[in-house]
């Protein structure tokens, strides 16, 4: 008899004393056992896996879905009420904390897709749900490689077939997580989670199908792949030496050894760093042949849909690694482990389905082509039948999936999508109807599969039925868009105004667009009129006006300005029309050496030349210069012959009346941008 002695942990405050009852606990069934640990008694995990979702701030919940096989395990004892994890670094595998996660809900056994498939005398599994709430700070965790976090625990089920000595062999249960602060910006992300899995089994010598996907509530792309299973550190404990078995209820051996081979109690034991050992294949099995028979099992790399065809009976363990993906790059990933169970199914008979022709009303075969023109219908009669005399199902419930194979899925639909058989002369039937634009996706057949799958046992059967749809091509003319503006060309000065009209025609059915966009600058910006996204149905006319400022000279090159109109009609091929509209807008032009003002005015009291101004005179040359981009009028200044400031004003329309002033000759000065002016006016009683 070997010698097995449970020596009793040192705890921390930390750790709670629950850890003690079940350190308990679990010496004194070794002790029951006479301190001998058979392989069928620790022989209990089916699979499992870890999450990670964000609650609030630094708050995340990390939780483990844990399947728990209860046939093989031969006590209660083996569900823990709590495991205890750890997080390291990936970068160099620092130890970052421990986490001890409570057992919040125990399923008593796992549901069947078909209640009447159930055998339990076979696959008897539940689910055992732990989780807790720990806090990540961005101080702490913001380490651009990330971070994992593990848990070990032995043994895997004793009569698995394509594992080498499974009952002595370990699960390390492990998922990858993203710092979540990166830059010192908050880095928010949840885990993919797995769905719950069902208590379902595969049936020999028929295809197995498995939805074994996951979601993630941020959006991110994920990536299923095949890996071979960890095995861990965890193994089954025996012999003279072992202290305490590595499986019992903790993470990892609290039973340490220093450098002088003294044994000792780690008060806070933790689980073993990556890189983590493999388990090891049985003889005639590997990662790409972890099953046996004509189709091994397989993952969709998108779908996360496990298939495969068994050809013996045996229970046979695989992992799935669903890695996520943001913005092109992976930011962390989760292995589910699990084994299914390959048995003799109850007698089963596949369901069948089939497309009819509206022509001929007949059913066609597959890979069959179906003709279409423009004035036959759109739609086509599904029909599923399912043959349940002999079997020992009192009914059959079908789903029915679509699959359009070379054309975008928006121009397909399928109606309704499942039914129930309860005889054999029972048929559901469905719509499979295109989109009028169907017939102008490509310049080949559309392709359709359709799959309808039963619910029998160990995923139930399928057919397939794959018919192509040869449609008449549609004949669509191109929309037409024109403008009033003549030649399409303008040149004008600032301050201008220009209006011209838009105008699209359809030459065919449906709506169309008008839409405008300015090279190489903002038409909105510059202040230019128009109503982009306007819609029709035979005519659009969409005006558009503009009155530039000074503020647009430069936008473009050489003040040209070049604007494309566009149509587009909704039919299915979206044809477009375009017209291009050049502008040049230029300055206003000056000739300031034709300046002559005034030079007597006589505010004697009559109506003749009673103030002195250099607007609204008959004579031009009398006038300011206009005002444009580059010269704008400042303000004029009138001083007396002493020097003396006597009057100022910044409106080029300005009257000076010299009411005050005695008679004599007075001096101006006029400001302009760069431009100065001088002179003298002579003031008459």
């Amino acid at each position: 008899m070997s010698s097995t002695v449970c020596m009793r942990p040192v705890m921390s405050q930390v750790v709670h004393s629950i850890i003690f009852n079940q350190y308990l606990r679990w010496c004194i069934l070794l002790f029951l056992w006479g301190f001998t640990i058979s392989p069928s008694f620790a022989s209990h995990i089916v699979g499992g896996e870890f999450y990670l979702i964000h609650k609030t701030d630094t708050k995340y919940e990390l939780g483990l879905n844990l399947y728990y096989d209860e046939i093989s395990a031969a006590s209660p004892e083996l569900k823990q009420d709590y495991i205890r994890a750890t997080i390291f670094r990936k970068r160099d595998n620092q130890f970052m904390r421990n986490v001890d996660l409570g057992l919040y809900k125990s399923q008593s056994l796992l549901t069947y897709n078909n209640p009447s498939c159930e055998r339990r005398d076979k696959v008897r599994n539940s689910r055992l749900w732990y989780y807790t709430e720990i806090t990540l700070s961005g101080d702490t965790y913001n380490d651009s490689e990330g971070y994992y976090v593990v848990w070990e625990r032995c043994c895997r089920n004793a009569n698995i077939t394509n594992i080498y000595t499974p009952n002595e062999v370990g699960n390390a249960f492990y998922m990858e997580f993203p710092a979540v602060s990166l830059n010192k910006q908050s880095f928010i992300n949840n885990s993919p989670e797995f769905g719950v899995i069902t208590g379902d089994y595969a049936c020999i010598n028929s295809p197995f199908y498995f939805d074994f996907s996951a979601r993630d509530a941020d959006g991110d792309s994920l990536v299923y792949t095949l890996v071979t299973p960890y095995k861990g550190y965890s193994d089954a404990c025996s012999g003279r030496n072992c202290v305490c078995p590595d499986n019992c209820p903790y993470p990892a051996d609290p039973v340490q050894q220093d450098r002088f081979g003294n044994q000792y109690i780690d008060p806070d034991p933790r689980n073993h760093s990556a890189p983590y050992p493999l388990i090891t294949w049985a003889p005639g099995y590997s990662l790409t042949k972890s099953t046996p028979g004509p189709i091994p099992l397989s993952v969709g790399s998108r779908t996360g849909i496990i298939t495969f065809t068994a050809d013996k009976q045996g229970l046979y363990a695989f992992a799935v690694l669903c890695k996520e993906y943001r913005n092109g790059l992976q930011i962390g990933a989760v292995q589910r482990d699990f084994q299914i169970s390959v048995i003799e199914c109850p007698i089963n008979n596949a369901p069948i389905v089939s497309l009819e022709d509206n022509k001929s009303n007949t059913y066609v075969a597959n890979l069959s082509t179906i003709e279409v023109s423009t004035t036959d219908s759109l739609c086509f009669k599904v029909a599923l039948t399912d043959k349940i005399s002999g079997t020992q199902f009192g009914s059959s419930t079908l789903a029915l999936t679509l699959e359009a194979v070379n054309f975008s899925s928006s121009l397909v639909s399928l109606s309704p999508t499942s039914g129930v058989i309860y005889q054999d002369s029972d048929t559901v039937w469905a719509n499979l109807c295109f989109e009028k634009c169907a017939a102008a996706e490509i310049n080949q057949p559309l392709q359709v599969k359709l799959v309808v799958r039963d619910d029998g046992c160990g995923g139930g059967l399928s057919d397939t039925l794959i018919v192509n749809f040869n449609f008449e091509p549609l004949v669509q003319d191109s929309p037409v868009i024109l403008t009033t503006l003549p030649g399409n060309q303008a040149s004008i000065f600032v301050r201008q105004l220009l209006q011209f009209n838009v105008i699209a025609t359809n030459t065919g059915d449906g709506a169309i667009t008008v839409n405008a966009a300015g090279r190489g600058f903002d038409m909105r910006a510059v202040g230019m009129k128009f109503e982009n996204g306007k819609t029709g149905v035979d005519s659009v006319t969409v005006p558009f006006s503009w009155t530039p400022d000074c503020s647009v000279l430069d936008v473009v090159k050489d003040n040209t300005f070049i604007i494309d109109f566009f149509t587009q009609n909704k039919n299915c091929k979206n044809k477009y029309d375009t017209t291009t509209v050049t502008i040049v807008v230029q300055d206003s032009v000056v000739d300031h050496s034709y300046f002559l003002p005034a030079n007597v005015f006589t505010p004697n009291g009559d109506e003749w030349n009673p103030y002195f101004e250099m607007s609204n005179n008959e004579d031009s040359t009398k006038n300011l210069p206009k005002d444009n981009c580059k010269e704008r009028f400042d303000r004029i200044e009138m001083y007396n012959r002493w020097g003396r400031l006597i009057f100022t004003s910044h409106d080029r329309n300005f009257k000076w009346e010299g009411a005050q002033f005695p008679t004599g000759s007075y001096y101006f000065l006029i400001y302009y941008t760069t431009r100065r002016y001088k002179g003298w006016v002579s003031l008459l009683r």
